[in-house]
């Protein structure tokens, strides 16, 4: 995986370091049974708010007491996915405010003005590492979050059905089937070795679609009429630190290999061409009331060095449990192109 040197013109970086990490991938296909008149930076918020909601109303027998004073917290789903603690026996995580769920919702169409009725709709369900054991409570949490209804308008929907994603991107037979209530259990595990492609280790140069908005914190390069791209450093950096995270609570051992050479390593790739804007809206939360912009930059960059064809297990790794702020429900998707 790693060799010893500390050049970063000599390290040496396989899909084989993030092996740790396991994640099983489904497409959830529903029905609205009226039209969803939300942009999808909106619906990304609506996925947010109503998911973690219907999850604690089905499991908690209190829903005004905080987690931590809780006596069944111990065997509480709720707090595994909403609000992880650090596994014993795991490294702290440095600047890590917030843990992250070890989950993603992936819009059907992350570029549509709105979702349509009367038609199947795939939602992208993307859950990660030891958080599968609780797939079965995501699952009911769709089903009743399809009766409640989405929005202001409570818009329903019928969940229709779930099947894994092989690491080949192929569905496989589903585990859920509507009208049925059964709930099978294989599942697909797939890593960052599945989602190579031939001849990525060989590519200088990646085109790289930023497809929902993408907020990372870091280095800009700056092109005119104020446009400007995350650097290549950026945007690996911010991947880096979103597996590793995620590694660290839910995967079966936390990644070892050196951040920093690889941090520099990307470094010596350089941005070839951008074209980016920005996209945001205000949320407001249900339960502090408090407003929190929901924002980021959208668009294309292309990115050309030596290096890339060694990172690019993480940018595949990125494509599917995104990159930035709010990536667990849809922003910070990004797409790969070589």
């Amino acid at each position: 995986m790693f060799a010893p040197e500390t050049s970063p013109n000599q390290v040496s970086f396989s899909a084989e370091a993030l092996q740790s990490l396991a994640l099983f991938r489904y497409r959830v296909t529903f029905q609205l049974k009226k039209p969803l008149l939300l942009d999808p930076v909106r619906r990304a918020i609506l996925w947010r708010g109503a998911f973690g909601y219907v999850f604690r109303s089905l499991v908690c027998h209190d829903l005004q007491l905080d987690c931590k004073a809780c006596p069944a917290l111990g065997a509480c789903p709720y707090p595994r996915v909403f609000a992880a603690e650090i596994p014993p026996n795991r490294p702290q995580i440095l600047r890590l405010a917030d843990p992250p769920r070890p989950f993603i919702l992936t819009d059907p169409f992350p570029m549509a003005p709105a979702l349509p009725a009367d038609e199947p709709l795939a939602l992208g369900l993307t859950i990660v590492g030891s958080a599968i054991a609780d797939l079965p409570y995501l699952i009911v949490t769709l089903r009743q979050l399809g009766e409640a209804g989405l929005g202001a308008e409570r818009v329903p929907f019928q969940l229709l059905s779930i099947h894994p994603i092989s690491s080949l991107g192929v569905p496989a037979q589903p585990l859920f089937q509507a009208p049925s209530q059964h709930i099978a259990t294989h599942n697909l595990p797939t890593t960052a070795a599945d989602l190579m492609r031939p001849g990525d280790g060989q590519v200088h140069r990646v085109k790289v679609h930023f497809l929902t908005p993408t907020e990372l914190k870091g280095d800009y390069t700056a092109y005119g009429h104020g446009n400007s791209a995350p650097t290549f450093g950026t945007l690996i950096r911010r991947i880096q630190g979103r597996a590793s995270a995620l590694a660290t609570f839910f995967g079966s051992a936390p990644f070892t290999y050196p951040f920093q050479h690889v941090a520099a390593l990307a470094d010596t790739v350089h941005t070839h061409h951008a074209e980016m804007r920005h996209r945001g809206v205000i949320r407001r939360s249900a339960r502090t009331r408090q407003t929190h912009p929901v924002e980021g930059l959208v668009g294309t960059v292309i990115y050309q060095g030596e290096a890339v064809g060694t990172l690019m297990p993480l940018l595949r790794l990125a494509e599917v449990i995104g990159v930035g702020k709010h990536a667990t429900f849809g922003n910070g998707k990004i797409g790969v192109e070589t």
